[in-house]
């Protein structure tokens, strides 16, 4: 995405609001919560582990948002988006 999709669509903002700078500060910031939280992502791309990455075209996966638990300071709940491929 960030070396393929941002140098061509960047500029674009019909695409990337936020520009090639602020999507890619935003893909980066986002993968490194995803693994601070335990995201395992070759097992995702390699569709070995809990969570797979979705095959087929993207208007035929389904997206759930899945409850987790309860943030510590908050106790509102914990979520995070699961996909599957319908």
């Amino acid at each position: 995405m960030i070396d393929n999709l941002v140098p061509s669509f960047g500029d674009d903002r019909a695409v990337m609001p936020l520009g090639p700078e602020g999507t890619t500060a935003l893909l980066l910031n986002a993968s490194r919560l995803f693994e601070r939280k335990g995201m395992d992502w070759q097992a995702y791309y390699s569709r070995t582990g809990s969570v797979k990455f979705p095959l087929g075209p993207v208007a035929g996966w389904n997206t759930n948002v899945c409850h987790t638990g309860l943030e510590p300071r908050t106790s509102r709940p914990q979520t995070h988006v699961c996909y599957s491929h319908l």
